[in-house]
């Protein structure tokens, strides 16, 4: 009885799991290799169950139909398993035809499994019985082993050849599970050559099920993501504080039920007070087994970039960003530094639990750090390279002391180190990997330039807060002194003034002779300097883009919105003039510019405003537009009073739920920041509100993925 007992409930277990596994396979989608791998699910169910159901048999009309029950799934095990090596890898000519020639056999080997030439007659061994092989069941096995044997060998060569180590650690985790299947597992044959085995096999699909949910967590297998960390960790602790205080309670109602009430009310009011310290255990525990460095790196660095333009407030972005960071590397502590090189001294931005990090800074050699992160990498702890000077290994004795683990250099440029990023041991206990340094040297830059964004934003608010200040001490004074105040007012707009042409001429001075140098006439120059002039002129357009628009918000956001100086002026000559501006990005791109605006065709608005419109939203439509694409330019009168221009691209498209915020300061749209890492988001904000300034109105209508049509209206299209 117990020797017929244990093969049950280990089909019982095995069922339970492998149903679960399949389960969590399809909820994340129907990807071909998601699909394979539920088949596989299903022809372990059929077996674990057909089994379960033999072992109950009693007839042998009973174990017969159970038997050919599991042949009837069993049989697609090899060439399924096989084709699942394929998705994993990849597909050519040689493996498809195996492949194909695999599924006509294996269905074949279906309709004979069902007859006597297949298996016939029953034995019966100690622990249960099972049909005897017969001529057919001979050649089944031995194609069933050949496609066993090349699924192993696909899956080898892809792990040897793959160059990515999470990748081949989830390969290795597939080698060792269907190892357990197909090796162990494989045992359930030999009854069937009248080879009397314990059903340890029956076991194999639970064990199966267990190494592979515990790698989907772990090591993300098949893209799966479980988003059950905190429902996980509030189960545990919810049934560590009622399982063990409900069995006495029991109990005491059995054995002393008078005293049923006030155990009651103890037990209650200690599980509340427990109840926090148990789920802290549980979530550390967690972190530390199931969901260490668990993220999608596109992800992460989409949800940075966004965090990192939604303000400039220093302390709420880096409060934000922290947080993002935590929750994908469950670091214990986070902090960013920055160097001031007037001061010539370290402030502390931002710290997240680093005891003594301010103080500490004090201490830091600016020289020395610079030549540490000479290469501009994150570094590991164990990576940076003591001095043989000891006095200059200050620096990495302090950063041990504040147990750092990863310094991220942030810099501007090659050649200036701004700040730095400090991070502290993870939950876990593991190192940080190659994945983490890549991500977070990818997001180094636009911290640098975030930081130097909102130090410079905040001295400009701290300048017209003083502004303000001192105009409103001067109109308290005597009437005498009007003219000292409107001196001061002229000072501040001679000051922006100033600020806008002494930066805006020598950045277009560059552009111009860097576009010269690329299309000299001599020829002269070799492909890395071409290459070096192209760089050079990007750059200078973004800080271009970058000083007018930061000039622009701070016009906006201190009330002064636009001066508008309106003239009549031709309408297409100031195209001609934008499109010479992007003509290195149409080329490249090879765009063609459908213009249907008439040449001749005049409107009256301030001609310098209206140009910068145009220029962000020609700009975004060639970026943003496929190679070969067309961007046209059309426009629509309404009554000869007003006047719409329109822009219609084919290119990536706005996201719809994202296009509500289009308009906002500092947003840009996921599938545009992925393409195009640069960008302030504030185009479109202050092109809008130029168009406002008119009296007229910007939209726009977008599908992701088809294209865009952006378009303005200005209400006076004539002078009047």
């Amino acid at each position: 009885m117990i020797e017929s007992l244990f093969p049950k409930i280990f089909s019982l277990l095995s069922l339970a799991c492998i149903i679960g596994l399949g389960i969590i396979v399809v909820r994340n989608g129907w990807k071909l290799i998601n699909k394979l791998f539920l088949l596989l699910t299903i022809i372990l169910i059929i077996w674990v169950f057909g089994s379960f159901m033999m072992f109950s048999g009693t007839s042998s009309q009973q174990i017969i139909f159970w038997d050919r029950f599991v042949y009837a799934g069993i049989i697609f095990w090899a060439i399924i398993q096989y084709h699942f090596s394929l998705a994993l890898s990849h597909f050519n000519r040689t493996r498809k035809s195996f492949l194909i020639f695999g599924y006509f056999l294996f269905f074949g080997f279906l309709l004979i499994s069902q007859t006597d030439y297949f298996v016939s007659g029953i034995f019966y061994y100690t622990w249960g019985a099972h049909m005897k092989a017969q001529t057919a069941h001979h050649f089944f096995m031995a194609f069933f082993a050949f496609y066993v044997i090349l699924f192993f060998y696909t899956l080898l060569k892809k792990y040897h050849n793959e160059p990515d180590k999470l990748k081949k650690k989830r390969i290795l985790v597939y080698i060792i599970g269907f190892s357990v299947l197909d090796f162990i597992g494989g045992t359930a044959f030999l009854p069937a050559y009248q080879v009397a085995i314990y059903p340890i096999f029956l076991a194999t699909p639970l064990i199966f099920s267990i190494i592979i949910t515990y790698s989907i967590v772990y090591f993300g297998l098949m893209n799966i993501k479980l988003i059950m960390r905190r429902y996980f960790v509030y189960f545990l602790s919810v049934a560590s504080c009622i399982l063990p205080e409900g069995i006495i309670l029991y109990n005491i109602y059995l054995f002393y039920p008078t005293y049923l009430i006030p155990a009651f009310v103890i037990f209650y009011i200690s599980s509340l007070l427990s109840f926090n310290w148990i789920r802290k255990s549980y979530y550390r525990f967690a972190n530390r087994y199931f969901f260490s460095s668990l993220y999608d790196s596109n992800e992460l660095i989409y949800n940075l970039n966004k965090h990192l333009r939604s303000s400039l407030d220093i302390k709420k972005t880096f409060a934000s960003v922290t947080d993002i960071l935590i929750q994908a590397f469950h670091s214990r502590a986070i902090a960013t530094v920055n160097f001031d090189y007037k001061k010539e001294q370290w402030s502390v931005l931002y710290n997240h639990n680093f005891l003594s990090l301010s103080l500490a800074s004090s201490k830091f050699n600016h020289d020395i750090i610079k030549d540490i992160f000479s290469k501009n990498k994150p570094l590991l702890l164990e990576d940076i390279k003591e001095f043989k000077q000891p006095q200059n290994n200050s620096f990495i004795a302090t950063i041990k002391n504040l147990n750092i683990k990863l310094v991220v250099p942030v810099k501007i440029k090659k050649t200036q180190l701004n700040g730095l990023m400090f991070f502290g041991p993870k939950e876990s206990g593991e190192i940080y990997n190659d994945k983490d340094l890549k991500v977070l040297e990818l997001i180094a830059g636009e911290i640098g330039v975030t930081v130097e964004n909102a130090l410079l934003y905040q001295s400009v608010k701290k300048f017209n807060v003083k502004l303000k200040n001192e105009i409103s001490k001067a109109t308290k004074k005597l009437q005498e002194q009007n003219k000292t105040l409107k001196k001061l007012d002229q000072v501040k707009d001679e000051f922006i003034g100033v600020v806008s042409h002494q930066l805006r001429t020598p950045l277009t001075g560059i552009r111009w002779f860097t576009e010269l140098l690329i299309k000299n006439k001599k020829k002269n120059l070799n492909v890395d300097q071409l290459n070096l002039l192209k760089h050079i002129g990007s750059s200078n357009l973004s800080l271009i883009k970058l000083v007018n628009d930061l000039l622009d918000v701070s016009h906006i956001e201190t009330g002064h919105k636009f001066t508008i100086v309106k003239k009549l002026f031709n309408i297409n000559e100031l195209l001609a003039e934008v499109i010479k501006e992007n003509i290195y990005l149409i080329e490249t791109k090879k765009l063609i510019i459908d213009n249907e605006i008439p040449d001749t065709f005049e409107i009256y608005a301030d001609r310098d405003k209206i140009k910068q419109v145009w220029q962000n939203l020609i700009t975004n439509a060639s970026k943003y537009s496929k190679e070969n694409a067309r961007i046209r330019i059309y426009f629509k009168l309404k009554k000869e009073v007003a006047v719409t221009f329109y822009v219609q691209d084919d290119g990536i498209g706005i996201p719809k739920k994202q296009q509500v915020s289009l308009f906002t300061k500092f947003f840009r749209a996921s599938n545009a920041a992925l393409q195009y890492t640069e960008g302030t988001g504030l185009g479109l904000y202050i092109a809008r509100e130029i168009v406002r300034a008119h009296d007229g109105e910007m939209s726009f209508k977008s599908v992701e993925n088809k294209g865009s049509i952006f378009y303005f209206s200005l209400p006076v299209m004539l002078k009047n």
